[in-house]
């Protein structure tokens, strides 16, 4: 999220701490290996945080994503969103160096304001 000249980064995670699979597209050509991960519009959740998210998808919907044979239902599946399963905090600028690899990267920051619950939160009463 940037705030005036000063990027502040964000954690996100599903509230269970399970992982989670995010849309995307390979090609293999001359040897060499391309890829990129879809994206979309931020839900609202994350709108304060970034304009667009990645494109997630959930274990039962990723054997259908990556069967090349069933193309019939990779509209839908690209735009399912379990948004409401995910959390976030702020995090501290250390994540920001490749050469940090530690819980650190992941630890939440006290800030000077204090986050305000999204609406999602408040209408889930967490």
């Amino acid at each position: 999220k940037r705030a005036g000249n000063e990027r502040k980064p964000f954690y996100i995670k599903m509230r269970t701490g399970e992982p989670f699979g995010m849309v995307g597209l390979w090609e293999e050509k001359n040897g060499d290996i391309f890829c990129a991960i879809l994206t979309k519009k931020s839900e609202p959740f994350l709108e304060n945080i970034h304009g667009r998210m990645p494109v997630i998808i959930n274990r039962r919907s990723a054997k259908e994503w990556l069967d090349r044979k069933n193309m019939k239902n990779l509209k839908a599946i690209a735009t399912e969103s379990p948004i409401s399963k995910f959390i976030y905090y702020e995090v501290s600028g250390f994540v920001n160096k490749a050469e940090n690899d530690s819980e650190e990267c992941i630890k939440p920051i006290e800030s000077s304001n204090k986050r305000k619950s999204t609406t999602l939160e408040k209408f889930m009463d967490l």
